[in-house]
């Protein structure tokens, strides 16, 4: 008979830290159809090292932040990941865990997200930031593929509060953005890694 041995909670999270740090990184276009970036409306993007230190002088050392997809994929399936790499060298330098948004409510504009292209687009696209983040920063990744899916179906499809701005198509939009890639994580980066659950 095996015997199983109680472990410690901290030795069964995959978090370096109970208490994490955050920094806003929703893209979306608002009610008006203004594209938000909060990683640069906070200045996070400039400031990301001097913040950082202050992650770890408050004694944390897991944040969880993102990536924006607007401004990575150039144009279809074509990547420019200059801002990104130089924002995972300050990830790097700092020894900080990260858990990485992929998608926080914005997408490439010439997308419409109820289409089979925004399913495949995104696919693409998050398998090559998983790649660039496990070759950047040490570690096992962890990946949020898409935030708040519930409040992004309810928002987005019958709100109209944010994109894509519709109405009574919630159940529409949540069936296409649980459509992700890496329910279960390890073929994000043909790596280990690990998913959360964007509920």
């Amino acid at each position: 008979m095996t015997r199983i041995v109680p472990q410690p909670l901290a030795m069964l999270s995959p978090f370096q830290s109970f208490f994490m740090a955050g920094f806003e990184c929703a893209t979306q276009r608002n009610a008006r159809g203004k594209r938000l970036d909060m990683l640069a409306t906070t200045r996070h993007d400039r400031f990301a090292r001097q913040d950082f230190q202050r992650v770890r002088a408050l004694g944390l050392t897991t944040l969880r932040t993102g990536v924006r997809w607007h401004r990575l994929e150039v144009r279809p399936y074509r990547y420019d990941f200059s801002i990104l790499v130089n924002y995972l060298g300050a990830v790097r330098e700092s020894g900080l865990q990260a858990l990485w948004d992929l998608c926080h409510f914005g997408y490439p504009d010439d997308l419409d997200i109820f289409s089979a292209a925004f399913v495949d687009r995104f696919r693409h696209f998050a398998a090559a930031v998983a790649r660039v983040i496990a070759e950047q920063v040490p570690g096992v990744p962890i990946f949020c593929p898409v935030n708040e899916i519930s409040y992004w179906a309810w928002a987005g499809g019958d709100a109209g509060k944010l994109n894509p701005h519709a109405r009574e198509r919630s159940f529409a939009l949540k069936q296409q953005l649980v459509r992700q890639p890496g329910r279960s994580g390890g073929h994000l980066c043909g790596a280990a890694a690990r998913a959360l659950s964007g509920h």
